[in-house]
């Protein structure tokens, strides 16, 4: 999965498969990552981790007001419609 870091449009784009993300942390750094639509959540949260150094155990990852399952696909939240997430830091003690 490759990642770029972004300051622009929170727009979606799916390529061969592919969706690009825009995840945005409370502090406002923002980056885009691309995800397969075919992979997991918790696939996405291993990217995530990797730019915000945040653990995956420690991350929940919203889009439009739901939590995102790590087990379900990127694409059953719709390929063309998940182009923005937040991610939330839980505290340490989890």
């Amino acid at each position: 999965m490759a990642a770029a870091a972004d300051d622009g449009d929170w727009s979606c784009a799916c390529v061969r498969k592919r969706v690009s993300v825009t995840v945005r942390r409370s502090s406002g750094q923002r980056v885009r990552v691309e995800a397969r639509v075919a992979g997991t959540i918790e696939e996405l949260k291993g990217v995530v981790a990797e730019w915000f150094d945040v653990p995956v155990a420690a991350q929940k990852l919203i889009h439009k007001g739901r939590i995102l399952e790590n087990d379900r696909r990127v694409g059953s939240y719709g390929e063309k419609k998940i182009g923005s997430i937040f991610t939330c830091m839980l505290p340490s003690s989890v």
